[in-house]
């Protein structure tokens, strides 16, 4: 009995073919229920999404994703590290976070390595301004703006916490209770832009890409795509995790 194979090499080629186009059809038979034995549905790690492979196959792959995610990764990972470093010897050597101003020094000419073409056009200039936060969450949080009847703009129309007090930011309040209210709307939506991508994209390919695995030879054209688009997939469900 051949032994069961993690993941597909992608270093090697394979000859990928249907099965009314190989003759070896017991081979990939014998091969499938080897498979279906193999790969085993362990829990979800992100929570109450898709399945998550186990059995001896399945961590074989998980940990050769891990492994390429890891070697891919290395030189922005060090480039990121000394980047780092440089900033804030930076900010270090200008006394520290003074004021808003301060933060601008962890960013203008930093980052050189990790992010060669810097910070987006006037980022750095307009960071605190209610437009460019509104231009930013249009496509994703469009009932919580307005267009201005003054100036026209498209504007941020309150702000709520839904923590503590449940506090309620409107543009009444003071130009620094508005950049608090907007600074912890980005990092709530940071979080939660992380988690519906993962179990609305990850998720859902991982789902079919494990069907696959437990019913198609290696052979199959369609595992052969699935494993090209589910590559490193899964090390991103490990690192939510």
């Amino acid at each position: 009995m051949a032994p069961l194979v993690g993941s597909r090499s992608f270093s090697t080629k394979t000859e990928f073919t249907t099965l009314s186009e190989d003759d070896s059809h017991f081979e990939r038979i014998t091969e499938v229920e080897q498979k279906r034995q193999g790969y085993v549905y362990g829990p979800s790690l992100p929570g109450n999404t898709s399945y998550f492979p186990t059995g001896l196959p399945g961590d074989a792959m998980v940990q050769q994703h891990i492994d390429q995610w890891l070697n891919d990764a290395s030189w922005i990972n060090t480039a990121v590290g000394e980047d780092a470093n440089i900033a804030m010897f930076t900010l270090h050597n200008a006394g520290g976070l003074e004021n808003l101003d301060s933060y601008k020094l962890l960013y203008e000419n930093q980052w050189k390595q990790s992010v060669p073409s810097g910070p987006a056009e006037g980022m750095l200039s307009n960071f605190t301004k209610d437009r460019l936060f509104s231009m930013e969450k249009l496509s994703l949080n469009p009932a919580y703006f307005y267009i201005d009847c003054l100036s026209g703009s498209f504007l941020p129309l309150a702000i709520r916490t839904n923590s503590g007090l449940d506090l309620v930011y409107t543009p009444l309040d003071s130009e620094e209770d508005r950049l608090l209210a907007k600074a912890m709307f980005n990092t709530n939506d940071l979080s939660h832009g992380q988690i519906f991508h993962l179990a609305d994209f990850h998720a859902i390919n991982g789902a079919v890409h494990q069907a696959a695995l437990r019913t198609l030879n290696s052979k199959h054209p369609v595992l052969g795509i699935l494993d090209h688009y589910m590559y490193k997939s899964r090390v991103n469900h490990d690192n939510q995790d």
